[in-house]
């Protein structure tokens, strides 16, 4: 009987260790499971947040190349502009004496009053002889001729000083039609 008993105790103990065994396997594979779902669920989560990460760097990347494009593009349409101003001072400066007393002779009627100083550039004092003012409706101006400027004039009395150079001139139109000059060439 004894025997029986130790038989017994020994089957009883082995089922109890096999029930363990198979308990810790379960709880073993349970917590298997789990991990690797946390691990998934974080993975995911890592994945999200790396793709919103590297959509923000794309959206920045974008914006820094459409800025820079855009800087190009003005700069490009700020040189055609120029090539045009510069054309057409060119042309202003170059024009022969008729044209030139023509340009000043309006200048004169719109600007001028009587007994102004009307000072002409050292490039245009051939063009613009002293006779030439006595001509104009303004009477009593006075000629002086300048080195300080190229093409136009300036006007000045006790009261003021206008300048109406060439260059202030096409900065002035410059202002007014850089836009529109823009618009019809882009």
């Amino acid at each position: 009987m004894e025997n029986y008993i130790t038989k017994r105790a020994i089957e009883l103990a082995e089922l109890e260790a096999k029930e363990i065994i198979s308990a810790a396997k379960a709880a073993a594979k349970e917590r298997i499971s789990r991990a690797r779902n946390e691990i998934e669920r974080d993975s995911e989560a890592a994945l999200a947040k790396a793709e919103k990460v590297a959509a923000e760097e794309a959206r920045q990347a974008e914006i820094v190349a459409k800025t820079v494009a855009g800087r190009q593009s003005m700069a490009k349409r700020q040189g055609v502009v120029d090539q045009v101003f510069a054309s057409v001072r060119k042309q202003v400066l170059g024009m022969n004496a008729k044209d030139t007393q023509d340009l000043v002779a309006s200048l004169v009627k719109r600007e001028a009053r009587a007994g102004d100083v009307v000072t002409v550039s050292k490039s245009d004092e051939k063009k613009i002889p002293a006779e030439f003012f006595k001509k104009l409706s303004t009477k009593n101006l006075e000629r002086k001729v300048s080195d300080g400027f190229e093409g136009g004039i300036r006007l000045e009395n006790k009261s003021y000083e206008l300048s109406l150079t060439v260059d202030d001139l096409l900065l002035e139109l410059r202002g007014e039609m850089e836009l529109a000059v823009s618009n019809i060439l882009f």
